[in-house]
Parts: C-alpha cells; structure tokens; sequence
C-alpha cells in the first residue's frame, strides 16, 4: 500500500540538484588505463556455479579495497565503457548524499536507492531518453517504491512464546500460519495466471525450514525496501542489544553467547575433507563452539524481564528527547551486552571494563583502578565488610586484565573473575533503574562520590 508522504523538496533545492546532475551527465567520460581495475595474477579454480553476460548488468561500479565505489560505468550502444570516474564520481557522490539528506527524503530511502535511480537518469539523459530533470524522476520514483510494509527480522538464540512489545519494535514468533497462507496465495495465484510456481514454492519451504518457529523482532516502517531492510536491521539489533543485558551469560567467562540478530554472530564449525582410494571419502563438520542455550520468553519469564529492566529501558527509547545520562548509560549497556558475544574470556573482560570505565570514570587523568572500585562499592553495598570485598573483586580483576594487556598472560582465576561479572551485571541492572536520578554523568559521579565522603 502506498504511503500518503506530501513529496515536496523546496524549490532552489531542486534547482540547484538538477544542474547539477545534468553536469555530471555532461562529463560522462571512457575510463583512462590507471582507472581501471588491475587484472588478478591468479585466478583460483573454484567451481563456477553461474556466469553473467554484459546483458544482465545494468551499470558497473568499481570498489577501493575498502569497499567504497570509487567510479561506476555503462556499456554504450556502441560497447564502449563509459562512465563517471575520480573527481566525478567523488561529485555523484556528493550529489546523492545532498538529496538523501533532505527532510522528506532521509526518512524513506536510501543511499543506494537514490544512486541507483541517479545514475540511471544520468545513463538515459546521456542516450537521449531522459525527458523530466532529474529530481521529478527522484520523486516519481519515490512515490512509486516507498510503501507501508512490516518487516521482521529472525533472531538466533531465543524463542518467544508471548509478544514481547520494546520500545518502537516488538518480539514475536514467525509462525506455521504465516508460512501456510503464503504457499496458499501462491499457489492460487499461479492457478489464476496459469504460471509455474514450483521453484516459488520450493524457497518458501526452504524459508520455513530455516525461520519458522524462530524469534524476530517485528518492525513497521514507510520506507522502499532497501532502507526498510536497514532501518529494520539497525532496530532490531539495537533491541536484540538491549534484551541481551539481561542474558545470564554475563555471570560467566565462557561460552559465549549467541543471542543476536540472525546470522550476525554464526556458531563456528571446522570441516575435515578426508580423501582416500583416489576419491573424497567422507566430509566431516564439526561445532567448535559450545552455545549457551537459547532464551526462552513466555509470559512469566517477560514479566521477570520488564521487573528487571527491560521495559525502563524501552520507555527510555521511546522519548523524543533524552538527558545526557541516558544517553551515556543506553550507550554503554549496548557495550556491556556484546560483551558476552566474545570469544575469548580476555576479550569479553576487556569490553565489560570498557563499559564500566564509561560509566565511572570522570575524565581521563582520574585514577581507574581505585575509584572504579570505590565507586562501584559504595553504589551497591551498605555496609563496610560488602564494599571491601567488592573493592578486593574489582582489583583482581583489573589485576588480571594489566597481566594480560601488558604481558600477555593468560587467565586462570575464572571463579574470582565471575564474582567481578556479577558486580558488573548488578552495577548495570541498578542504574537502569536510577536512569532518570541524573542529569549527566558529572551529577551520577558527585552522587556516588558524596556517598563515599559522608
């Protein structure tokens, strides 16, 4: 369903993009030899499952070794590669990102839609086919890809029995019923336009193998597809971040855990080839990982979830505006929760002291080790015996991070490093609560302070 958006970009703005565009479209140019890509000295004989003609490719683009396009190019009638290359590129570049960043268009599309659509108004303008200026073709575009959609993105690792609405999103399950009215409108849908719909049905089937029964987090956008697909992403795995604070794993150094948006953080497995009387004999695949088990949420246990934090935390991000604190705080819990996505033991120490050092240090010439410790003792503990030993927990800890950082050692002492991860998980779950306590961190810091000194 199409959205009722008013497509309006204020009228010098147009102007001013379609001169420039029809400049760009002047500068069209063949690429010099040092612009093309350097031809592979060795060309590895891996299987080719398919192969693509000129026919199948709209436009070229040609990457830095980072990633970033660098130029993009067409085939001319006459074959020829023409395109747009160095500094014109750099201003197509630019060009995109001024349209993108105009109020209407920012909240609907992407980049990647908009150079798509500039470039091809670039390539029709240069075969004489472009009749409208550049940003009526953006907009009759846009009003023709941007719709209302609901997007759900599978989540490894949990299972939810109950919605679980956050924030802006909300936890659901993808169910059998989803899956079965597809193939239904499908299949009805090829009987009534007398099409072959076997291979449609066959990626359907792999889809439900694959997904259903599985967690997602369910988000509602107006967008074309490929910004909803990041919007929707960049959602979910700040809502999977979130939910992830309160994930047991963070009592223990290991294993680590694989709660996250699906396919962001894949179980690692090794494969054996074994390769005998001249043929491959046997193929074997073997987990390396041991996973923690995966996060199960009905009711009882969402509701353990929103007393422990997780609805505050929702409540914090649905607020059009936020205090400093908050954003500090929102900040590092997204640091603190991949914490326990590591591996290594000494990686996982490492992010939980980063988020801590966030929270509870004032500046960068305070002491760590002590006021870290001071200062988480005297917010959790009353009493004089508790806050020495979370003092004792907090320096061993520190302790073991400086004889690995700076020697290299490895770490033995998993029994009095897991009583410094239960400071931190307790540390957190607190201040969630007091969220609202502070204007800054400067205010939460005098707090904590004042307690020490009174």
């Amino acid at each position: 369903m199409a959205s009722p958006i008013e497509w309006s970009i204020h009228e010098d703005a147009r102007r001013s993009f379609d001169a420039r565009a029809e400049q760009l479209a002047s500068r069209l140019r063949h690429p010099r030899e040092e612009e093309l890509p350097s031809k592979p000295t060795y060309q590895p004989d891996v299987h080719i499952a398919a192969a693509l003609s000129e026919e199948h490719v709209a436009d070229m683009g040609l990457l830095d070794p980072g990633g970033n396009p660098i130029a993009r190019s067409f085939l001319a009638s006459n074959g020829a590669e023409i395109g747009l290359f160095g500094d014109d590129h750099r201003e197509f570049i630019r060009l995109v990102e001024s349209i993108q960043r105009t109020e209407t268009l920012r909240r609907h599309v992407s980049r990647a839609f908009l150079s798509h659509v500039a470039f091809e108004w670039i390539r029709a303008r240069h075969a004489g086919d472009a009749a409208m200026p550049l940003m009526n073709t953006v907009l009759q575009r846009c009003r023709a890809s941007v719709r209302s959609m609901q997007v759900w993105v599978p989540i490894a690792d949990l299972h939810v029995l109950a919605d679980l609405p956050f924030g802006r999103v909300r936890f659901s399950s993808i169910a059998r019923s989803q899956f079965d009215q597809t193939i239904a409108f499908v299949r009805e849908r090829g009987e009534r336009e007398t099409q072959d719909v076997t291979t449609e049905l066959r990626g359907i089937e792999r889809r439900r193998r694959e997904y259903q029964g599985r967690a997602a987090v369910v988000v509602d956008v107006v967008a074309e597809s490929q910004h909803a697909r990041d919007l929707a992403v960049d959602l979910a795995q700040e809502a999977v971040d979130y939910l992830r604070v309160f994930h047991p794993s963070h009592l223990y150094l290991r294993p680590a855990c694989h709660l996250d948006v699906w396919g962001a953080t894949p179980v690692r497995t090794a494969a054996c080839l074994i390769y005998g009387h001249q043929i491959w004999e046997e193929t074997l695949e073997e987990q390396t990982d041991v996973p923690t088990r995966p996060l199960v949420c009905d009711r009882e246990y969402v509701a353990i979830l929103n007393d422990l934090g997780l609805a505050s935390i929702g409540d914090l991000l649905t607020r059009n505006q936020q205090a400093p604190f908050v954003t500090l705080l929102l900040g590092a819990l997204r640091r603190y929760s991949r914490s326990v996505l590591a591996l290594a033991e000494d990686e996982r120490l490492l992010r939980v002291i980063v988020a801590l050092e966030t929270m509870l240090l004032a500046d960068s010439s305070e002491a760590i080790q002590q006021n870290i410790a001071d200062r988480l003792a005297y917010y959790l503990e009353t009493d004089g015996p508790s806050r020495r030993a979370v003092v004792d927990d907090v320096k061993r800890a520190y302790g073991v991070r400086s004889r690995y950082v700076h020697h290299g050692q490895g770490m033995d002492e998993i029994t009095q490093l897991e009583r410094f991860l239960e400071i931190a998980w307790r540390f957190f779950l607190k201040v969630i609560k007091d969220a609202d306590k502070y204007q800054d961190k400067v205010s939460f810091i005098q707090a904590l302070d004042e307690i020490k000194y009174a």
